[in-house]
């Protein structure tokens, strides 16, 4: 009679592995985005990052069993969850931090505050 090593918790698989019963032992699977080690039931984090930066345009994120995309400031994630798209700070009063006697030039990653005629910079 087979013993369910895995019914009765006498397994070795870890944390981030499951077990699945065979006949007079038992194997370790990983769960998504770990990967198992020689000993057949230690599953570490698989870094999505190092491979291609995650699919990730801007910055990736490493997390255990996971990862996620993000943008560098003056940059939103987009719908896809992978590419990043330019905020225009211009469009808003909240997004720069122009004075009234300035107005804003929107650029990649950010923006400029140019005088308005008249007036000079203020130090």
């Amino acid at each position: 009679t087979d013993v369910d090593e895995c019914l009765y918790n006498l397994d070795m698989c870890g944390p981030n592995a499951e077990c699945t019963n065979t006949i007079g032992s038992y194997t370790c699977t990983c769960k998504a985005g770990f990967q198992l080690q020689s000993d057949g039931v230690t599953c570490l984090d698989i870094n999505e990052c190092a491979s291609g930066n995650g699919q990730c345009s801007d910055l990736c994120v490493n997390q255990e069993g996971s990862y996620h995309c993000a943008c560098r400031t003056g940059g939103k994630l987009t719908p896809n969850g992978k590419d990043c798209e330019d905020i225009d700070e211009c469009t808003s009063v909240w997004l720069n931090r122009c004075r009234s006697t300035a107005y804003c030039v929107d650029k990649v990653r950010g923006y400029d505050c140019h005088c308005t005629e008249g007036y000079r910079p203020y130090n």
